[in-house]
């Protein structure tokens, strides 16, 4: 600007601060550019850290040897599950070699009740899926929650003699096996974690009122499905038998859970 003086001397800068030789606009748009350039490449090293992350746990991740369908009026507690995964465990053989055996139980809840309708909903959905793949060829059941679906099992359950079952429900609950009539369930001790929700008695009153049912083999053409048929129909022996493949004393789910508490009451 005409007729004004500008320094750049420090000192007198200092004097003078409305003079200060003002910044060329191409310098700040360098600035700028350098900035971003910088927020851009942080973002994508944290997104390539983040999708690492990812592969990484899938990778790490061990698919089950065995899937069950654990279908309930309820939401059966984390800590019911893992009792009935360990049980369930010790008869199971390690299918996949990946040099670990692991049993899911999936819980599928059915119910009237209206504070379980959305998880109803997603319930129902992973249900058809898993009837469509096969992924659980053993179910076990509570009265009320098979009730609400037996039109899916319709055709796809058998008797305790292997022979395929028909479509109508009566016939398909009186083919189900009571818990206390499978041997290796029966010898089940319940137990209840530290501030568990539900007690030892209550778990015991739960898993009495399950049964078993087992699907058949209509409908498994594939190699790999008619194997995984020939593994739960053993499996499904060894329970009835009562004749683990892995005896422990201490049920590792028990420690797992304890582990968890812990955890969250140190950083509440």
């Amino acid at each position: 600007m005409a007729g004004q003086d500008f320094y750049t001397d420090p000192a007198q800068e200092a004097v003078h601060p409305e003079a200060r030789l003002p910044q060329r606009p191409g310098k700040r748009r360098m600035r700028w550019t350098d900035q971003h350039t910088k927020i851009l490449i942080l973002g994508i090293v944290l997104a390539a850290l983040l999708v690492g992350t990812i592969i990484y746990a899938i990778a790490k991740q061990k698919k089950p040897d065995y899937t069950l369908g654990l279908i309930t009026s309820y939401s059966m507690p984390e800590t019911g599950v893992m009792q009935i995964e360990d049980l369930l465990g010790r008869f199971a053989d390690d299918r996949n070699g990946d040099g670990t055996v692991r049993v899911e139980v999936v819980n599928y809840v059915f119910s009237d009740s209206e504070t379980l309708q959305g998880l109803q909903k997603a319930s129902q959905q992973a249900l058809e899926q898993d009837l469509a793949e096969g992924t659980s060829l053993l179910f076990l059941h509570d009265q009320e929650g098979f009730q609400k679906v037996a039109g899916e099992f319709a055709g796809l359950l058998q008797d305790r003699e292997g022979n395929p079952l028909g479509e109508e429900a009566a016939e398909l609950e009186a083919a189900a096996v009571p818990w206390e009539e499978v041997a290796a369930l029966a010898e089940l001790e319940p137990q209840a974690a530290e501030n568990d929700a539900w007690t030892a008695e209550d778990y015991g009153e739960k898993f009495q009122a399950l049964r078993l049912s087992v699907r058949s083999e209509e409908g498994l053409s594939t190699p790999e499905a008619q194997a995984y048929y020939e593994d739960c129909q053993a499996l499904l022996e060894r329970l009835e038998q009562n004749e683990p493949l892995v005896i422990e004393e201490d049920p590792p789910w028990m420690d797992e859970l304890l582990s968890e508490l812990e955890e969250e009451q140190a950083q509440a």
